[in-house]
């Protein structure tokens, strides 16, 4: 998911384990109901059919990608964690 996102791509998704952390519902791609495939081929047939949607939220997601989940982003992070912990 977070390569997509990086590339640019918009994300179509299962609300399972953190994905929801990164995939944000019509904001960064969208989220299906889980063993559903016929939600699934309507969120990509959306997708596909609907360049500007498909531009958004490929931009969008490569933003939050590289805001939260950079490695940038994660030594970040990890740096406040271990100073919260460090300092407590």
């Amino acid at each position: 998911i977070l390569e997509a996102m990086l590339a640019g791509l918009p994300v179509v998704a299962t609300n399972v384990g953190s994905v929801t952390d990164a995939v944000r519902h019509r904001e960064t791609g969208l989220i299906v109901p889980l063993q559903d495939p016929a939600a699934i081929a309507t969120a990509v047939n959306t997708i596909l059919g609907d360049a500007s949607l498909r531009e958004r939220m490929g931009k969008a997601g490569r933003e939050l990608a590289l805001d939260r989940f950079s490695v940038g982003a994660m030594t970040r992070s990890f740096e406040t964690l271990y100073e919260e912990l460090l300092t407590g």
